[in-house]
């Protein structure tokens, strides 16, 4: 231990007898414990003259007195007696008891003069070191900061324990390492780094340390801890802000499962999908559950492999409880067969297909044959047979791609006229002519009929008649029964009317002449003309049916029949015994 004079506070060499600073005889006797509460006392040199007078403190330790030093230290009463004039005789520069009359310094051990300390440096260190504070607690303060309570309550009332993760921004400030504090000055006057978002993750599922350790650099956790019958102790339950976008170091409280409460708990429901019924049966009774069985249909799993558990694998129940084992069945022979849709309207014929447990796709098209929104077809096709479930196509029409429009009924006129109507609703006349037929009778017939609706741009087939007619004269041959009474001869147009649907009371007849008293009557007036003669418009050949009806009884026979061909006339031979029956 080193040693210090008890007068003016320099250091003493080993062994030395007196001090070089100030020429103190060190006491000889002294023990080794003595040297050393002497040099434990002489640090407080200046105090010395307060605890005992200089001249008995060697003679108390050189006769053996017992000095209670220690309780005058403990009694402080030493530095009060330094306190109310040790600053006055001393100073704070310089050890308390050295020469006043040497103000600027002291003797060193080797007796050399040492320049007294001026307290101006240690009084710039102060303030340099209270400036670096302020400095470091404005910056900290600045920095956004969020706090969480060490600890809360659930609903049920028990006690939630929390842990809140140090942020990475308060390790960085705390933990600085020497290599970041050199370069503190190059980086005084660059700008601070932008803030890092995170997004936060789904942990519902998570083992609870698992999350901490996987997201713990980025976000601090708040643990709320809560009991659950399904799901396993230390398994994050819920955690909030799922999606959002945060600032790094956003603190984000999570909802841990503490296990069922009360009672013991079983190992977790273990994962037996796709494994047989015996085999999941005894796996599930090892983890300490009951086992229920349930059987169903599949189109996916084999028929005796396990589809689903309910609690789902993973899940901790009381010991005890039941699990539910969903076994399949294998595949439902639920073939159906595909019904007739065509001209039902969509809705019917989705409904249709659906009823039987079959999915519908619609696909429209264009098809003139159906009305829109009418269904022509499927596929697969009508009468096929499929698994329920399977998609069937339905075929929709969308109507057709072109325009229609309503033909025109053009009978009877002129080629200019019938040609003119069709062209003006874009349809293309095709035409016939007919020379047998004079042109007076214009257009004799068309294809398609007035009134039927065609695509834009579709031919009409007009037959027109187009020869040139010439009079013949034909004379009928004389009747003894047409010599007396009143009479209507009449030509009917084979070509236009049958026989036996012939009536002159209704009918319109091609010719006719009248009679009275047996002379032939014209413009309403009786001549002495006894001859009964038509002048016809004959072109190429011609048939008539000649009809002969009594004016005052209205009865009527069809009386023969006359032809023209090749420029003659003939008859077909007249029936006298039925004209004398309806003679006057």
């Amino acid at each position: 231990m080193a040693l210090y004079c008890r007068k003016c506070g320099a250091k003493l060499e080993d062994g030395a007898r007196f001090c070089r600073a100030c020429g103190e005889e060190i006491p000889e006797q002294f023990t080794q414990q003595e040297q050393e509460n002497y040099g434990q006392y002489s640090q407080y040199g200046q105090y010395d003259q307060y605890r005992q007078p200089a001249d008995d403190y060697s003679t108390m330790y050189a006769g053996g007195e017992s000095f209670n030093d220690t309780q005058y230290q403990q009694d402080q009463q030493y530095q009060n007696d330094y306190q109310q004039s040790g600053y006055q005789q001393g100073g704070y520069g310089q050890p308390y008891g050295a020469p006043q009359d040497e103000p600027q310094g002291y003797y060193d051990n080797s007796g050399e003069m040492r320049q007294a300390r001026s307290p101006i440096p240690i009084i710039v260190l102060v303030i340099c070191m209270i400036c670096a504070t302020a400095v470091c607690l404005i910056f900290l303060l600045a920095a956004p900061r969020k706090t969480e309570d060490n600890s809360k309550k659930d609903k049920g009332g028990e006690i939630t324990i929390s842990q809140t993760q140090t942020t990475p921004s308060t390790t960085a400030q705390t933990e600085a390492t020497p290599a970041d504090s050199e370069d503190d000055d190059d980086d005084e006057d660059s700008e601070a780094p932008a803030a890092t978002n995170v997004k936060v993750p789904d942990l519902k599922g998570w083992d609870y340390n698992t999350a901490v350790n996987s997201y713990g650099d980025k976000l601090s956790f708040v643990k709320k801890s809560i009991y659950s019958d399904s799901v396993s102790k230390g398994i994050i339950i819920y955690n909030a802000r799922v999606g959002e976008t945060v600032a790094q170091g956003t603190t984000i409280e999570v909802t841990v499962s503490l296990g069922p409460k009360g009672g013991t708990t079983s190992a977790a429901v273990p994962n037996v999908i796709g494994k047989s019924y015996s085999e999941a049966e005894k796996a599930v009774k090892a983890a300490g559950y009951k086992v229920n069985k349930k059987e169903e249909y599949s189109n996916s799993v084999a028929k005796g492999k396990v589809i689903s558990t309910d609690p789902k694998a993973g899940t901790a129940l009381t010991a005890g409880k039941s699990v539910t084992i969903t076994v399949s069945k294998g595949k439902k022979n639920t073939k159906v067969t595909i019904p007739s849709v065509e001209g039902a309207d969509y809705n019917t014929a989705k409904s249709r297909l659906t009823k039987l447990g079959l999915k519908v796709k619609r696909k429209d098209v264009y098809d003139e044959a159906y009305d829109k929104g009418t269904a022509t077809r499927t596929d697969p096709k009508e009468g096929t047979k499929v698994e329920a479930g399977s998609t069937v196509t339905i075929y929709v029409s969308k109507g057709s791609q072109y325009k229609f429009v309503t033909v025109p009924n053009v009978i009877g006129l002129s080629e200019e006229k019938a040609t003119e109507k069709l062209l003006k609703l874009e349809l293309d006349p095709d035409i016939n002519y007919d020379y047998t037929v004079d042109k007076s009778k214009g257009v004799l017939s068309q294809d398609p009929s007035g009134g039927e609706s065609v695509r834009e741009g579709s031919a009409v087939t007009l037959t027109i008649a187009a020869g040139k007619a010439k009079t013949k004269t034909y004379t009928l041959p004389e009747s003894q029964y047409l010599k007396n009474g009143n009479y209507r001869i009449m030509l009917f147009d084979a070509n236009t009317y049958y026989e036996d649907d012939i009536d002159p009371n209704s009918d319109k007849p091609a010719y006719e002449v009248k009679t009275q008293n047996g002379f032939v009557m014209k413009n309403g007036e009786q001549t002495s003309n006894t001859n009964i003669s038509f002048d016809i418009k004959v072109l190429g050949s011609a048939e008539y049916y000649v009809v002969i009806q009594n004016s005052s009884t209205k009865e009527f026979i069809v009386y023969g029949t006359i032809s023209y061909y090749d420029g003659e006339f003939t008859d077909g031979g007249f029936n006298e015994d039925e004209l004398a029956e309806i003679a006057d």
